[in-house]
């Protein structure tokens, strides 16, 4: 870790019951997201075998390792978003960022507008020249400066998403490499996502359901094939103009066949209110297709009531909601939902 560690207030070492436990981690994990905000890398095994805190108490240095992975935030987002970040190369700044100046040409592509843009991705709308096609082009946020991991992890997403063919799922056209800036074409999705939708208030509850049940028809078919998708949430949804939905954005997919993840362990990409318990708690080999079932569920709710099924002021405090609470009864917060 580049900066000074975090000196933290020091518990007296004969209290180690369950409270100050988890008072300690609180602090400690404060400490940390503060040095992060800072633009500041932070080397999670010189914590845990050097900060006071984890040196007094080695439960606290196991506590903060299961977690670590979901607590990494960028607020700046403005959806509860959690990364971890393993090295300094992660966080990228708006300095990181590659722009282009559109329209312009891109190998066979002309991208003509940007429609799309999240943690490590930017999606352009874009025409295939050879092909006279419109298509969806998806490159790395922040171009030749990535890391080798997320190059890795980027084509991961196009190559998981490639091998599923279902009509409930945007197919990817073409995977590749141009001056060095990695790329994947997928079909362009006319429409809006399920999010905008919500916010909108242009679906009824009938519509979210059916919605809902098609995305949950292509989770079941990506499952069959041995992947799951780890980040289902309305924005991961595209809704067209004929009601039809799909499921984009793989970009967290890990192979339950081969155990292979498309991630490093303990990177944790995703929004905390659609999460299931074990996937917010950071116990990734507790993760299971039942846990993509959670967050289909967590959508429904979403779209019936008009907020996720956990609303809190910090990613923290959304954590241990998800870990600990049930959410709100449904019809509470929207009595007119049909009781079926």
């Amino acid at each position: 870790m580049n900066a000074e560690l975090p000196s933290g207030p020091i518990a007296d070492p004969t209290d180690t019951d369950d409270s100050q436990l988890d008072e300690d981690l609180a602090v400690l994990v404060t400490e940390l997201t503060d040095l992060l905000h800072k633009g500041q890398p932070v080397d999670l095994h010189q914590v845990c075998s050097e900060h006071p805190l984890c040196r007094q108490n080695p439960l606290l240095a196991d506590e903060l390792r299961a977690i670590w992975g979901t607590i990494i935030v960028t607020d700046a987002i403005g959806s509860h978003e959690v990364r971890f970040m393993g090295d300094s190369n992660s966080a990228a700044s708006d300095s990181n960022v590659w722009r282009m100046s559109l329209p312009c040409n891109f190998g066979d592509y002309r991208l003509i507008e940007e429609v799309g843009r999240g943690g490590m991705g930017v999606v352009y709308r874009a025409e295939q020249i050879g092909l006279g096609r419109q298509v969806a082009v998806k490159m790395i946020l922040k171009d030749q400066l990535a890391s080798e991991s997320e190059r890795q992890r980027f084509f991961a997403e196009a190559r998981a998403t490639a091998r599923l063919q279902h009509a409930g799922i945007v197919p990817v056209y073409d995977v590749g490499e141009i001056d060095g800036r990695p790329y994947f074409a997928m079909q362009y999705i006319q429409g809006r996502t399920l999010q905008e939708l919500i916010n909108t208030h242009s679906i009824d509850e009938r519509q979210s359901v059916r919605i809902v049940a098609m995305i949950a028809e292509a989770v079941d078919f990506a499952h069959q094939n041995g992947i799951l998708h780890r980040d289902i949430k309305p924005s991961n949804i595209l809704v067209d103009s004929h009601g039809i939905a799909r499921l984009t954005d793989f970009g967290l997919a890990k192979h339950t066949d081969a155990g292979e993840s498309l991630t490093r362990t303990g990177v944790v990409l995703g929004t905390p209110s659609y999460m299931s318990p074990e996937q917010a708690s950071g116990r990734m080999g507790n993760i299971s297709p039942a846990s993509d079932v959670y967050s289909l569920g967590s959508v429904l709710y979403h779209a019936l009531t008009g907020r996720p099924p956990f609303v809190a002021k910090t990613t923290m405090d959304m954590l241990l909601q998800v870990m600990e609470q049930d959410p709100p009864s449904a019809r509470l917060l929207n009595p007119e939902i049909d009781r079926d």
